[in-house]
């Protein structure tokens, strides 16, 4: 867990500040003006799956039902549980904190970069939010079914594209919010996942 997170720390936020100041304009007016037709309304479809809802109220019916009668698979609904929700707390947080404008406000009236401490909708853009779900809930249910893994990391790759193809985000926004759902999955997963007793290449018993 520990090499996971040393070497893609420096990776996704290293591309994520040079995207900051490079990319993130470029990308932002092309899909602006080139996805209106296609991929934005299906951009919107694939965005769903990055709501935390879709994991959380499983995780907390699995848990419910599990917890006593089978306690290693209530754990690891606990572990996707809290994965997900710490997630989502933490995003909520920061892009409270750093209050970044969105794609939308580029074209609208020409502001790009923060307004720190804002709840406006229109603020919220780092990091992203549906990436940093996506990203979390791909990891913690790749650790529990690692035999599909690869399936819920294309799942997570295609919610994030869908964010800066939809223009709700700009790259960079994505990045870093793949990163931080990367390192709270990976974090939950020494004292929730490790503890269930799982073998790798085992599921839920």
């Amino acid at each position: 867990m520990k090499k996971v997170v040393a070497v893609a720390t420096p990776i996704l936020l290293g591309l994520a500040l040079v995207s900051y100041f490079f990319f993130d304009i470029p990308l932002a007016a092309f899909f602006h003006v080139f996805s209106r037709a296609v991929l934005r309304p299906a951009s919107s479809y694939i965005a769903v799956l990055g709501q935390a809802q879709w994991y959380i109220v499983p995780g907390i019916v699995l848990f419910l039902v599990w917890r006593k009668s089978r306690p290693k698979n209530a754990r690891l609904a606990l572990y996707l549980l809290a994965s997900v929700t710490t997630a989502g707390i933490v995003v909520d947080i920061l892009r409270f904190l750093l209050g970044r404008y969105r794609p939308e406000l580029l074209w609208k009236d020409d502001l790009y970069g923060f307004r720190f401490l804002s709840v406006r909708h229109e603020y919220l853009s780092f990091p992203s939010g549906h990436a940093t779900i996506a990203i979390a809930s791909a990891v913690a249910l790749g650790q529990i079914f690692p035999r599909f893994r690869w399936g819920f990391y294309l799942i997570g790759l295609l919610i994030c594209v869908s964010r800066v193809v939809g223009t709700q985000h700009y790259l960079s926004d994505v990045l870093a919010g793949a990163w931080l759902g990367m390192v709270t999955a990976l974090c939950w997963r020494k004292y929730l996942f490790d503890t269930a007793g799982q073998v790798a290449g085992n599921g839920p018993a």
